[in-house]
């Protein structure tokens, strides 16, 4: 089973016309599910597709970190638009929380992994999963971007935070942090913004590019559907 890629904080970084004006960090989660998520909704399905190009029978028992390094190598061909981020291979491949740091390269400078269980548990307990609609295939959230130093700077110190609020399990403002992420995202990518009704919680961001996916929501008790975290 090829588990997928769930984005918390950072979003965007991973991206050298990113990180290079600010560097920072991406908070990934691995998570898996018995049935299949919908396509084109930010769990980062077009890198779990080349993953089975490579592996039709499921993740090879190796470095999951080398493993990452080859998936974003083998996606990401010469002819491509754009390159795909790194935190959707090592999001994938990397079992449970991750921390990557980006400074105007595709590749982290440095990753922080978390398997500690009672870490993992508390994130299944408070976040929920609720989907939206697929994005529509001709919306570019690239099309339209403000690479305002502030808004980038503010990026990486949100995910800082939200590191934080995670690692000491403190609801309240892992909340605040992850809906903090979202809006400073559309600050800088207006497209990724949706008009949709969401379900009442604590905080919420969409999954991936946005315009449409999976809406990530934080809770004090269920308001969408489990996720299981990736061991």
């Amino acid at each position: 089973m090829i588990p997928y890629r769930l984005d918390l904080a950072g979003g965007w970084l991973d991206q050298p016309f990113v990180s290079g004006i600010f560097p920072g960090s991406v908070i990934t989660l691995s998570i898996r599910s018995e049935t299949e998520y919908e396509k084109r909704c930010g769990l980062a399905t077009s890198t779990r597709e080349a993953i089975k190009e490579l592996y039709s029978l499921g993740l090879p028992k190796i470095d999951s970190l080398e493993l990452a390094k080859l998936v974003f190598n083998c996606e990401n061909k010469p002819e491509n638009k754009n390159v795909s981020g790194a935190q959707d291979a090592i999001g994938i491949c990397v079992k449970g929380l991750s921390r990557h740091f980006y400074k105007g390269r595709y590749w982290p400078r440095s990753i922080e992994i978390c398997q500690d269980e009672k870490v993992l548990n508390w994130l299944e307990e408070h976040i929920f999963l609720k989907l939206l609609r697929p994005r529509p295939p001709e919306l570019d959230p690239l099309t339209k971007e403000d690479f305002n130093y502030d808004y980038i700077q503010t990026l990486s110190f949100v995910a800082m935070k939200c590191w934080e609020a995670i690692m000491d399990m403190d609801l309240k403002w892992f909340a605040y942090y992850l809906a903090h992420t979202y809006a400073t995202q559309t600050k800088i990518f207006p497209m990724m913004a949706v008009e949709d009704k969401i379900p009442q919680c604590m905080g919420w961001k969409l999954a991936g590019a946005g315009g449409g996916g999976y809406v990530i929501m934080v809770n004090d008790k269920p308001c969408g559907e489990r996720i299981t975290v990736n061991r």
